[in-house]
């Protein structure tokens, strides 16, 4: 990987330069954003993106000025392992809000909640999930916890290990007084996610499929079927799927329902006036789910109303798929994932050894941002890794 290379006192130097270019005030006055569940481990923050290498350390590229920071302060350090001071492991293990980063500390089977400084220093300890749970025997396993404001949010499932008692649910916490709120819970894996928060508000979902259907497809009967005649039992009992979507304040308890029982209709994000939601069918082949209607739900009135699918996209990542394509040429060596003021980043695929007739192995890859202004230049890549 060619990086460029800077001396200790200057990556924090420099770190600090970009992220002070807006004061720290501006982002304290600006209202918070609902934040949502990203496909990628990058944050966009300010004028660039916090991303974690392959080793697990985090660094942040500054897209404006094309200058990438190991986020660590450590002397001599070779930022290639859990020795170094900026790793933080998983991709999905970290948040970026209010101008700090949050990342969870495991110890003891209780996970408590470090928040640091924009540079990664300065850790110190906010609130330990769980603990309440704990007490009674009961342990968690925080699963892409979310932040906002002076709360963190979590789906995790509940063990007793003595009684073998399993049960899932959300959990929320206050960071500042570490009280914790039970949001939902004893319901069971794969019926129930977090939408997106702000603050004090979360929207959340739950979802029902009869249990006799649910136990053909994921019980110990597919084993007994063929895949064809499992991908038509797979899709047939899919799309009869329900769901009911909730907006729940934490501090309130207030509890608004969005809309329930609807077949087939998955929320995915959410903005300070709508949810967004669509309704899918169940592609056989992959057994994946195919978005076929996209619609918005009015977070005061639950009004429903259908949009297309270029709305619906530019609204989740800032651009469309269509768009994405018009700049890649369709191709399967580059791939957008999110925008920044200065371009898109991306991941463009460098080596790749065939091992087959029409399979190959990818080998090199690099994180790549590409100009806004001319996306047909060739992407500046701003970490580089092979395998």
């Amino acid at each position: 990987m060619k990086l460029r290379k800077l001396s200790l006192i200057m990556c924090l130097v420099l770190l600090m330069s970009l992220f002070t270019a807006c004061s720290g005030n501006e982002e304290t006055q600006q209202p918070l954003q609902w934040v949502s569940h990203t496909a990628t481990g990058f944050k966009v923050y300010k004028e660039g993106v916090f991303f974690v290498d392959k080793n697990g350390i985090l660094q942040y590229f500054d897209a404006a000025s094309k200058k990438t920071v190991v986020l660590c302060d450590k002397k001599d350090c070779q930022h290639s392992g859990k020795s170094c001071h900026g790793y933080i492991g998983s991709a999905y293990s970290y948040n970026v809000s209010g101008g700090k980063i949050y990342t969870l500390n495991d110890e003891d089977s209780l996970y408590t909640l470090i928040e640091s400084d924009i540079d990664f220093t300065n850790h110190k300890e906010t609130v330990t999930l769980g603990k309440e749970l704990s007490e009674e025997g009961f342990y968690i396993d925080p699963m892409r916890p979310l932040v906002s404001g002076d709360y963190i949010y979590y789906v995790t499932e509940v063990s007793n290990f003595n009684t073998g008692e399993s049960y899932y649910g959300i959990y929320g916490a206050n960071l500042k007084t570490g009280k914790e709120a039970t949001i939902i819970d004893h319901m069971e894996q794969g019926t129930l996610d977090i939408v997106s928060v702000c603050d004090s508000e979360i929207i959340y979902f739950t979802s029902y499929l009869d249990k006799e259907l649910s136990n053909e497809i994921y019980g110990s009967i597919p084993n007994e079927l063929d895949f064809e005649e499992y991908s038509k039992k797979f899709k047939e009992y899919e799309e009869q799927r329900t769901y009911r979507t909730y907006k729940y304040n934490i501090e309130t308890g207030e509890t608004k329902v969005l809309y329930e029982n609807k077949a087939a209709a998955l929320p995915v994000f959410a903005d300070e006036n709508y949810l967004y939601a669509y309704t899918y069918t169940v592609y056989e082949a992959t057994q994946s789910f195919v978005p076929d209607r996209y619609f918005t739900v009015d977070l005061k009135t639950q009004e429903e109303k259908t949009i297309g699918k270029d709305e619906f996209e530019k609204k989740q990542r800032g651009f469309s798929e269509s768009e994405a394509d018009a700049i890649t040429g369709g191709s399967e060596d580059l791939v957008i994932y999110c925008l920044t003021d200065s371009g898109y980043i991306g991941t463009r695929t460098d080596k790749k050894v065939p091992t087959g007739e029409n399979s190959y192995t990818i080998t090199g890859q690099s994180y790549v941002l590409i100009d806004k202004n001319n996306p047909q230049s060739e992407p500046f890549a701003f970490y580089s890794w092979e395998d």
